[in-house]
């Protein structure tokens, strides 16, 4: 075999090297392109406005259309879907009743979800347990 061979394998591992090079620089690069900050702060936001709603009363309340605008005027870069769960204790949790309202979810592309349980009193004594779950996403 002569200078020819050793010629082309070298050149061969040189090429392989540099698609392998130019595979990875391609993958770090697509992958820096997500945005990892958009749902972080949409999460954030949901949980916030659980705990806004919760101490305003308007969960406890159980009026839809009040929850509703108050979100309407408070999400402004997002829709939203709220589900609210009511519960009775009496030797175990029973349903009470439960509400779904907002936005189309079919419509989402990446949904956050934040969780909140909460009481209702009625006259200094527990009338219903509740658990609202609100979804974000972006427009």
């Amino acid at each position: 075999m002569g200078k020819g061979f050793a010629f082309s394998i070298d050149a061969l591992l040189a090429v392989l090297v540099l698609i392998a090079f130019l595979a990875g620089v391609y993958f770090l690069s697509a992958g820096g392109e997500t945005d990892n900050f958009t749902p972080l702060l949409l999460k954030k936001q949901a949980g916030d406005l659980l705990a806004m709603l919760d101490r305003s009363g308007e969960l406890s309340g159980m009026n839809q259309s009040v929850i509703g605008g108050t979100l309407n005027q408070s999400v402004q870069t997002a829709s939203w879907s709220m589900e609210l769960r009511y519960y009775n204790y009496t030797n175990g949790f029973v349903e009470a009743g439960n509400a779904s309202f907002g936005d189309n979810l079919a419509l989402a592309d990446e949904v956050v979800m934040a969780q909140r349980e909460f009481i209702v009193m009625q006259n200094s004594s527990v009338k219903h347990y509740g658990i609202a779950k609100l979804k974000l996403w972006a427009k």
